[in-house]
């Protein structure tokens, strides 16, 4: 008798914990980088809607991060400018319809030119 009310328990405990997830994860394939951050929109527009980024970088002075520098000259080149700063923001993947219910981390790198608006999003698969 006990265990048949562990059981039910416990499955009251794993719906609500499945839905507080379902909420709480970003599944990167239902909006593309660019709706996410679109080209133009300032840095204010982008912290309002997607939060405050964890890191800022200042490109010219970030000459270690091989990854911030290769991207930026990608946008130069393509874009014919360059960006002055970038923001990372976190974005959690997965959750319960991921595959086989793996979860983890994107960081989506947003560059900004010297206007504080929106060049390009590149995002890098982290965990």
């Amino acid at each position: 008798m006990k265990t048949h009310a562990f059981r039910a328990g416990s499955g009251l405990f794993v719906a609500l914990f499945a839905s507080a997830c379902s909420c709480s994860f970003q599944s990167p394939g239902r909006e593309t980088l660019e709706q996410a951050y679109p080209p133009k929109a300032l840095r204010a527009e982008i912290a309002e809607q997607r939060g405050e980024p964890f890191r800022t970088f200042l490109v010219e002075e970030n000459f270690d991060d091989g990854f911030l520098q290769h991207v930026a000259g990608l946008i130069e080149r393509d874009f014919g400018t360059t960006p002055l700063s970038c923001d990372v923001h976190w974005v959690f993947r997965g959750g319960l319809g991921a595959s086989f219910g793996a979860v983890g981390i994107y960081w989506d790198y947003v560059f900004y030119d010297h206007e504080g608006a929106v060049i390009q999003a590149r995002r890098r698969f982290v965990d």
